[in-house]
């Protein structure tokens, strides 16, 4: 009974609000983060690129070597 009581409250006002507000960041957040990653979409994939096929390769050459 009390948790339902503590889920659903007809009363109070607040609450609501700061889940609205919380929301309402999380969105602008997420949507600034999608922004920054677009417009530097560029430089991540000059950067992640080479990354991702050194860290793969040196990852095979280890796999390698401990088989052998």
């Amino acid at each position: 009974m009390q948790k339902h009581d503590l889920l659903q409250i007809p009363g109070k006002k607040e609450p609501d609000m700061k889940h609205l507000t919380r929301m309402i960041l999380m969105t602008i957040m997420s949507s600034w983060t999608i922004l920054v990653i677009v417009k530097k979409s560029k430089m991540m994939i000059t950067v992640l690129v080479p990354l991702a096929i050194f860290m793969t390769t040196t990852y095979h050459d280890d796999a390698g070597s401990s088989d052998g």
